[in-house]
């Protein structure tokens, strides 16, 4: 983890804020909503389940099973395709988010500066759930699978939630720290 940190905040400058927000809105802007709505005609009107909040794993079983052969295979191709980069695009752009107001709020040994963290662990319970998915697809009907996508998808939501918090303690940190930083000395 340490490394992980360090390489977060090594990279952690505008240029690469600018390159991941570059990579991320055309999966925003482009795939995922043209993937979406193609799935939807192909389910008959149903969500992908990692787009769910919180569902339980009955539930899970209930939706996969429900699927058309071609909404799960589509589904699949989603989620090996623009799911497979989106997780550590959007772990990466939050990290160095994080890290670059970091940066600014607190001292170098500051336990904040671990926040920058928490995206990498939203991506591991997002690419958890994605797996759980992808082999629920191909298996229809296993309650252990069901388990694991249900509790890595409430992990994915809490983790992002938590991401949320980090950002704005991490901006009244830095608002804090700017506002209190004494004035450059002017020699007379």
């Amino acid at each position: 983890m340490r490394r992980l940190l360090a390489w977060i905040y090594r990279n952690a400058n505008l240029r690469n804020l600018v390159i991941a927000i570059m990579v991320i809105i055309p999966l925003n802007a482009l795939a995922f909503p043209l993937m979406a709505s193609h799935f939807r005609d192909l389910s008959g009107g149903v969500s992908p389940l990692d787009v769910q909040f919180a569902y339980p794993p009955a539930e899970a079983l209930r939706i996969v099973g429900n699927y058309s052969s071609p909404a799960r295979n589509f589904y699949l191709l989603i989620e090996w395709t623009a799911d497979l980069l989106y997780p550590a695009t959007y772990a990466t752009l939050f990290a160095l988010l994080l890290a670059l107001i970091l940066k600014t709020a607190v001292a170098e040994d500051h336990p904040f500066r671990s926040f920058a963290l928490l995206p990498y662990l939203m991506m591991v319970a997002d690419y958890t759930e994605n797996i759980s998915i992808s082999l629920l697809l191909l298996l229809y009907s296993s309650g252990i699978l069901a388990a694991i996508a249900a509790t890595a998808s409430f992990l994915k939501w809490l983790f992002g939630g938590l991401i949320i918090l980090a950002l704005i303690l991490s901006i009244i940190q830095m608002v804090r720290a700017l506002l209190h930083r004494e004035p450059a000395r002017k020699d007379l």
